[in-house]
């Protein structure tokens, strides 16, 4: 998992500064070309913005306390597409597939969408998917949002990773979260 993150890093470095003004999904195909071009394992698989269902109704994470305490409005399964905006899954020997990275993309987001964001990623960790870790990209991100994230973050701590991305292509990867 380290090399991936270590590699998504280096990916966001290589992104033009143009893709940083454009809409999110514009910049998650950047994001997804760059990782392409950095060859992760051949058995490492890549998937950017496929198909977006709804979540199952039965998958138990939604039933979680914690997750209701953001809002159950905003974190019922019929709010909130399935598929995040990047997916990274390994193949190993005996072709079963191991669950690694989520990725979700905001720019410029409401804490409503931050709060969706949040409960679609920590699905992938803690429901029936199994996700290894989920990582929420923030860019064009209003800094006096921090404290609310952080309030969020400590309800989900262990299943979702924040990563503030600026234009100067530094990642800041907020503490505490994991």
């Amino acid at each position: 998992m380290k090399i991936i993150t270590e590699r998504l890093k280096a990916a966001i470095h290589n992104i033009d500064s143009k893709y940083f003004v454009r809409n999110e999904r514009d910049f998650a195909y950047e994001i997804y070309y760059q990782l392409r071009l950095l060859n992760l394992q051949e058995s490492v698989e890549l998937i950017c913005e496929t198909g977006k269902n709804r979540f199952n109704n039965g998958d138990t994470v939604f039933k979680d306390k914690k997750l209701n305490k953001i809002g159950k409005d905003l974190i019922a399964p019929e709010n909130i597409c399935r598929v995040p905006d990047i997916l990274i899954h390994y193949y190993d020997n005996d072709n079963r597939k191991q669950q690694l990275l989520g990725i979700e993309i905001k720019k410029h987001p409401t804490i409503s969408q931050i709060h969706k964001a949040f409960a679609k990623l920590a699905a992938y960790n803690k429901g029936n998917l199994r996700y290894q870790k989920s990582i929420l990209f923030l860019f064009d991100f209003d800094k006096n949002k921090l404290s609310e994230i952080r309030s969020i973050t400590e309800l989900l701590k262990n299943h979702v990773d924040v990563w503030i991305i600026k234009p100067n292509k530094e990642v800041d990867c907020l503490g505490g979260f994991r």
